[in-house]
């Protein structure tokens, strides 16, 4: 669905990411792991279209990317950031019908229609905030915030969904309950890519991993086989240790 082919991202005089060349599918949930500093968002905001890599490209169903129509774009990948700074205040289900924008027609009489309601209510049910629809956005909380940006990414219902850092400022029950829902209670044509910090959230809900080192070379593949513990100890550069129960691996540094 969507590929990278021999892309070099530069920042500064530093190679973020160097001849990078993977494939995404539909179905998939990708997790972008790295340290700081690692190109993870320009990788991402590469992937979306939203900016030039130095070389190689990116393609869509077998297209260029740059060649699609911005709104065409728009109705096919969609991206929540890291972080978003409010131009006006708005209510919150105005926020979230603004994903339905790239759907509606571009005609100067064009409005929502009972549809597109429909669908931002749905989207608001799913990230918990239908009691919160007619709250300003300016007077939500860091977590609330962070629901409704991914709500208006569920409006858009976009096959691609690209995610900077999706569980910024959310609690403990919320960071599992929208990883869940957007990895496992969703359509699974969906295809997601997720930036996260937190290897654990990798390990259980992400099939597929894509690391980057910060020399700019990369590994990519299956979670299994592409998040060992040895690998990110190599990636992070520190020790790991390795905890298992419940059937379910969770990793910690070790700094003793």
């Amino acid at each position: 669905m969507l590929s990278a082919h021999n892309l070099t991202l530069i920042a500064g005089h530093k190679t973020l990411v160097s001849d990078l060349t993977v494939a995404f599918e539909s179905g998939q949930s990708w997790a972008v792991l790295g340290p700081n500093g690692s190109g993870k968002t320009t990788l991402l905001t590469c992937l979306a279209g939203l900016r030039q890599p130095d070389s190689g490209e990116v393609k869509f169903r077998g297209k260029n990317l740059t060649d699609l129509p911005h709104r065409q774009r728009a109705c096919e990948i969609g991206m929540v950031f890291q972080h978003y700074d409010d131009a006006f205040p708005s209510t919150v289900l105005d926020h979230v019908m603004a994903g339905r924008h790239p759907h509606i027609s571009n005609s100067l009489f064009a409005a929502e229609t009972v549809k597109d309601r429909q669908i931002s209510d749905d989207a608001l049910r799913q990230m918990e905030l239908t009691d919160l629809a007619q709250r300003s956005i300016t007077t939500l909380s860091g977590g609330e915030r962070r629901r409704v940006d991914i709500a208006v990414l569920l409006a858009q219902d976009t096959p691609v969904r690209i995610l900077d850092e999706p569980c910024n400022h959310l609690d403990l029950r919320h960071q599992g309950s929208v990883l869940h829902h957007l990895t496992r209670n969703s359509s699974g044509e969906k295809l997601n890519i997720f930036a996260l910090h937190d290897v654990n959230h990798a390990l259980n809900y992400c099939d597929h991993a894509l690391l980057l080192f910060d020399d700019g070379s990369f590994q990519a593949g299956p979670i299994e086989t592409t998040a060992e513990r040895e690998t990110l100890e190599r990636l992070y550069q520190c020790r790991l240790i390795e905890i298992s129960s419940a059937n379910k691996t969770m990793l910690l540094p070790d700094f003793n």
